[in-house]
């Protein structure tokens, strides 16, 4: 934006004010503009005084109303789209990948599985669930069966000793893995971060570094503010909590794979504790307050220890992996059809103005083009 702001200005071309100096949030404005695709946004300011006819920016006092191709547009929505995403990327990192998509596993032990880039930003939850509902990646069928035994628990891997358990901790900006997991894979290895929007799991798998959404495998956090706010949004966590989720290996010869399920996650809270410090020289003890973390669980986990083994079993990857003969762990994603196109995802500011209603029919006509059984019943969720 700056470089297009310096050339604006060195061609000397005038803004809508008419003037010749351009600066990067006016080209910004210009790009974030819905106008430039064809659509317009109806009431973005009101009248707050109908004498003084003073007008105030509208963030949700009245309401507003989304019109798609409503005039013809000076560019097209696939490149008004890529815009938006690019301006939501952390375009100065090193793991930024320009031409990420929305893509999903389709076979193997991470079907369902979508792989992400860190530092993309352009994808919002709804985007991940429709992806997910239109690729229709059936998990492979589970054999064997389930005894169900009275009363009996599958105990929870937290109520273990933590300190010698892998784990990871989120927080809305980034990700960060201890130790224990970075010993799982080999030392500076390459991985990709792999998000499941549907069963809420986190998925870690070793990959080469010529993949365009690899990320180095070390203690350092890996800055993922887009993925996080995803995730954040998925469970519905509170934004100003970090969270920490227990590791579930998966190893079968070659093949290694972590998964964490961020429905069993655990957080912190601040707590402030006093210290007595003692005078030095006749001076008088003071009193020191320190802020530090605690470490919490969710109220739900105090009246038992765990899940029912039919629950667990059925609903946890792990039977799953006891099931496959192959686990394919490093199986490719698949584009999804209608997702290899920018005119299917609904932009920011349409998901901002339109209903729950709107979005649920949007995306009921979607699935109807590719999955004429589930549309109906998308639509009505």
């Amino acid at each position: 934006m700056n470089k297009i702001a310096y050339l604006l200005s060195s061609y000397q071309r005038p803004t809508a004010k008419g003037n010749m100096y351009w600066s990067s949030g006016s080209v910004r404005g210009i790009l974030v503009n819905e106008r430039m695709c064809g659509d317009v946004v109806a009431q973005k300011t009101y009248t707050l005084d109908v004498i003084t006819h003073k007008a105030v920016k509208n963030v949700g006092q009245k309401r507003n109303v989304y019109k798609r191709d409503h005039h013809p547009a000076i560019v097209s929505r696939r490149e008004y789209i890529q815009a938006l995403m690019l301006l939501k990327s952390r375009r100065g990192s090193v793991y930024f990948n320009p031409d990420y998509m929305v893509r999903v596993i389709r076979t193997g032990l991470l079907t369902g599985f979508i792989p992400v880039n860190t530092a993309f930003g352009g994808y919002s939850p709804t985007h991940y669930m429709g992806a997910l509902e239109a690729a229709d990646a059936r998990t492979p069928p589970i054999s064997g069966m389930v005894v169900d035994v009275k009363n009996a628990k599958v105990a929870r891997i937290q109520e273990f000793a933590h300190s010698m358990l892998a784990s990871v901790n989120l927080n809305e900006r980034q990700i960060k893995f201890n130790t224990d997991c970075i010993r799982f894979f080999e030392e500076d290895c390459f991985v990709e971060l792999l998000f499941h929007p549907g069963e809420k799991i986190l998925a870690v798998r070793r990959t080469t570094k010529d993949n365009p959404n690899a990320v180095l495998w070390n203690t350092k956090p890996i800055p993922a503010g887009n993925l996080c706010k995803n995730i954040y949004t998925f469970c519905s966590w509170d934004k100003k909590i970090s969270y920490k989720v227990m590791a579930d290996f998966f190893m079968r010869g070659d093949e290694r794979v972590l998964m964490f399920d961020l429905g069993s996650a655990e957080f912190f809270m601040k707590d402030v504790i006093e210290k007595i410090v003692a005078g030095e020289g006749g001076e008088e003890a003071v009193t020191v307050l320190r802020e530090i973390s605690k470490l919490f669980q969710p109220e739900a986990w105090q009246d038992d220890f765990g899940r029912d083994v039919v629950t667990h079993a059925t609903s946890c990857r792990r039977w799953l992996a006891q099931s496959l003969d192959e686990w394919q762990t490093d199986a490719p994603p698949d584009n999804v059809t209608g997702f290899d196109s920018y005119d299917v995802i609904l932009t920011e500011k349409e998901m901002l103005y339109k209903t729950d209603s709107d979005l649920a029919e949007t995306f009921g006509r979607f699935l109807e083009t590719q999955n004429p059984e589930k549309s109906e019943v998308i639509s009505n969720e």
